[in-house]
């Protein structure tokens, strides 16, 4: 059993990896001039090159002072003479250049039109000319706990990296959580998710998804997902995201002691993204995921995920993260749930 787990860790997890971090650090060496200006409120100007307006706030890289991060709120009005992609509340997206900007108003040229926004509406400026690495964000997390009662240990680890394009947003996340105790057996749980987003415009997007799960306690020993999703924005500001997307996905499963078997499944996904910008800032996220199997009339499952970062210094973060994983009509003997409590410590970049 746990060679058939290693095989398909050794043949699926790693070349994803490897492929996903040479990708990140192929670009471009030769950054863009930083010419860029903004005005903040208070009457400050600074120089610099802007990477990113997303979540609220504007990060602009500047010569002297390293990587700034802005709130959104206290930006005056920008100046910059380049191409950036330009996503307003409403769910419009624009490619152009800022003709005119101030509080009020910012004016944007596109290739055949001119359009005119309220600067909070515009909830993401990404610019075009960036090089291939500085598409990438991503976070690094660890985590241990210890029960004295039992001698329970339990380590966790994650990695999350996303790339964006116009129009399109690819993401990638590796997580595993190992536990071991003096009574019972050690139990991993790794997921590898995979998912890629095109917007369709009006807050509408279509998406497809890919996952490989393994999981000890539900005696899970594989299970590789594909699907499509069709999804919309319900609510897009600069505190807070709602989304949901439907979908449909095909399984390919393999409980312990039991034969491979092939499954249909609908999606049903509802997500809420809520941000703090105050020092210290504060990430919040809610995932609920209802999945009933199409092939096996009467079993469902469900997945909850719950999840929150609290700023300790610069990109520095702690993390408190809540899981659920339900399934109502596992293999005999086998248990219906999973669930944890963990906090980390992690890195965002």
């Amino acid at each position: 059993m746990e060679n058939g787990y290693r095989d398909v860790a050794d043949r699926l997890f790693a070349p994803v990896i490897l492929s996903v971090l040479l990708v990140a650090f192929s670009g471009e060496s030769r950054a863009r001039d930083k010419t860029d200006l903004v005005f903040l409120k208070n009457g400050d100007r600074i120089t610099g090159e802007v990477k990113s307006l997303e979540r609220g706030r504007l990060e602009i890289s500047t010569d002297g002072m390293g990587t700034l991060r802005i709130e959104w709120d206290d930006v005056e009005r920008l100046e910059s003479q380049y191409q950036f992609e330009f996503e307003a509340s409403g769910g419009e997206i624009l490619t152009g250049t800022i003709v005119h900007s101030e509080a009020e108003n910012i004016r944007l040229q596109g290739r055949n039109r001119t359009v005119d926004l309220d600067p909070y509406s515009l909830v993401r400026i990404s610019p075009v000319e960036a090089r291939v690495s500085e598409r990438f964000n991503g976070s690094v997390e660890l985590g241990f706990d210890f029960t004295r009662a039992n001698r329970r240990k339990r380590w966790v680890a994650e990695a999350g990296l996303s790339y964006r394009v116009p129009q399109y947003l690819a993401r990638a996340t590796v997580s595993s959580l190992l536990t071991d105790q003096d009574e019972g057996e050690p139990a991993n749980r790794q997921v590898l998710d995979l998912d890629w987003i095109y917007n369709l415009g009006g807050r509408w997007y279509a998406g497809g998804l890919f996952q490989a799960t393994h999981n000890d306690l539900l005696d899970l020993d594989v299970r590789t997902t594909l699907g499509g999703t069709l999804g919309r924005r319900i609510l897009q500001t600069n505190e807070a995201i709602l989304f949901v997307f439907a979908g449909a996905q095909l399984n390919r499963e393999r409980f312990f002691a039991e034969s491979p078997r092939r499954t249909a499944e609908a999606i049903f996904h509802v997500e809420l993204q809520q941000f703090r910008f105050d020092t210290p800032k504060l990430d919040s996220t809610t995932a609920f995921d209802f999945l009933p199997n199409l092939s096996d009339p009467g079993r469902f499952r469900m997945e909850l995920t719950s999840s929150i970062r609290y700023e300790v210094v610069g990109d520095l973060f702690f993390g408190i993260r809540l899981f659920d994983s339900f399934d109502s009509d596992p293999p005999s003997g086998s248990e219906r749930n999973d669930f944890g409590v963990l906090t980390t410590v992690g890195y965002s970049f």
